[in-house]
């Protein structure tokens, strides 16, 4: 087997300066260049002045700032695991799913079979990743596309949640030493913000400083380069998956412990705000593709944007107006650093 470097440098060549881009110090026009680079960061800082002027005294407080990053945690450990597998090309459409069913089963362990707290969050951590194997091992060896493998999946675990669960709202029986992951602070900084830099962190140095991290992103560059290479692309895209099995269990954990409780539908909801973290954070330092880091920022931008609007009272349909605008702002703003720096 020969080396990524050695025997595929045009993939590396492919993934850092595609077809449709040069090098941002090259032909590209500088406005351009910090639209299509910046531009979710400087939507973000735009969005938290905004509601720094409109909101004095109360927007711009450490005790927001840990509210707004704690509530965010279960989507940003969503939106962090989702960026592996985008970089391949494959969308999972399972992971609210798999964040509610681990919501689900944590509770279930917890209150019906009384394991003590760290037996049960071993369990659920460990389900996720075995539905992520499962997962990855399909989407690769089938060769059916993800958006229909996981759309499927997302139905089987939606059925194996009601079973366990009854469909119904479990809130007695949980230990406090479970509800205490999403309250306790270690000096300052709650627990689940340290939590969150520490699996952003790991996840940067995995994708950018470790050869794992380089073969997903030759195999997303160009798959037929990446197995002539060498690269096992099965396995690559298999880990992607059991990854993503991973962080959604633990995005599930940690909406339990918020909630204090299960409810049905818990995580279906941050599936179309993960994926927006992602496209969002793609325009942010990593010239269009998926990274780690711009998902966090997409994330942070969302949590800003929704802990604004809510703090100014807005009614739900003005909200959402607001939040759909803003959004559709933030992606055009790429796109239009991509016509400037053409």
């Amino acid at each position: 087997m020969t080396s990524l470097t050695q025997a595929d440098p045009s993939a590396t060549a492919d993934r850092d300066t595609p077809d449709h881009e040069t090098d941002f110090a090259g032909s590209r026009g500088p406005r351009g260049a910090v639209l299509l680079r910046y531009g979710t960061a400087i939507a973000c800082l735009a969005v938290i002045a905004f509601f720094a002027v409109n909101l004095p005294g109360t927007f711009l407080t450490w005790d927001n700032a840990k509210g707004l990053l704690s509530i965010a945690a279960p989507l940003l450990l969503m939106a962090a695991v989702l960026t592996v597998p985008l970089r391949i090309g494959d969308f999972d459409l399972s992971v609210g799913y798999q964040a509610q069913f681990s919501c689900a089963l944590v509770v279930v362990l917890l209150a019906h079979q009384h394991l003590t707290v760290s037996s049960a969050l071993f369990v659920t951590a460990l389900a996720g990743i075995l539905v992520g194997i499962v997962l990855g091992v399909v989407i690769a060896w089938s060769g059916v596309s993800a958006f229909v493998i996981t759309l499927a999946a997302g139905s089987i675990l939606l059925g194996l949640e009601v079973k366990i669960s009854d469909n119904q709202q479990i809130s007695l029986g949980i230990p406090e030493a479970f509800t205490d992951l999403a309250r306790v602070e270690i000096g300052p900084v709650p627990l689940v913000i340290l939590l969150e830099i520490v699996v952003v962190g790991l996840l940067w140095l995995a994708q950018d400083r470790t050869l794992w991290g380089r073969q997903i992103s030759a195999v997303g560059a160009n798959v037929e380069a990446a197995r002539l290479s060498g690269i096992r692309n099965r396995m690559i895209r298999a880990s992607s998956f059991a990854l993503v099995g991973l962080g959604c269990s633990f995005a599930g954990i940690l909406l339990a412990a918020q909630a204090q409780s299960y409810y049905p539908n818990a995580g279906i909801g941050l599936l179309l705000p993960a994926y927006a973290a992602c496209f969002l954070g793609s325009t942010f330092m990593s010239k269009g593709s998926f990274h780690v880091l711009g998902s966090a920022v997409g994330v942070v931008f969302l949590a800003a944007l929704q802990n604004g609007i809510v703090q100014m009272n807005y009614s739900p349909a003005v909200a959402n107006l607001i939040q759909g605008a803003v959004l559709v702002l933030a992606v055009m703003s790429a796109q239009l650093g991509r016509r400037l720096a053409a």
